[in-house]
């Protein structure tokens, strides 16, 4: 009896049976592909009409704008302490000079250069690499390295 439970086909959680979810998912990353592009773009045309540190400082004023009234209306968490305080801290500082290092180089580089390169971080920070992944980080970085070269 117990190996005819494990030949049952498994069924997947309550989804709408005429719903097709790789299609979502698939426009999901179509979506995302594409603002990240636009942000991209005008990140690029901002920097280099206004200079790197004051289009920082507007995505930072429009950030505050758009997230104090959230933070104002659910409080301080109950176990935000010191510890956690400064852990919040260098993350913030963290953030804003990732994204000047980012902005400078949307500034004087090409987007078509610059966007791969950046679009990697957030996959190479959260994620234990591999000898395979480091060699394929360094074959980017050699690429990267001779398109530079080239266009010079």
């Amino acid at each position: 009896m117990l190996e005819a439970e494990y030949r049952k086909p498994i069924r997947r959680a309550s989804v709408d049976p005429g719903t097709n979810t790789d299609v979502i998912a698939l426009l999901g990353g179509l979506g995302a592909a594409a603002c990240w592009a636009v942000a991209t773009l005008c990140s690029s045309r901002s920097t280099k009409m206004i200079g790197a540190p004051a289009a920082l400082a507007w995505v930072m004023i429009v950030g505050l704008v758009v997230t104090a009234p959230l933070t104002v209306k659910g409080g301080v968490p109950s176990a935000l302490g010191a510890p956690e305080l400064g852990w919040l801290v260098v993350a913030g500082v963290g953030n804003v000079l990732g994204l000047l290092l980012v902005y400078g180089a949307l500034r004087i580089g090409k987007v078509s250069i610059v966007a791969p390169i950046t679009s990697t971080e957030g996959a190479i920070a959260r994620e234990r690499i591999t000898r395979l992944q480091l060699a394929g980080v360094a074959a980017i970085a050699v690429g990267v390295a001779v398109l530079t070269a080239l266009q010079a």
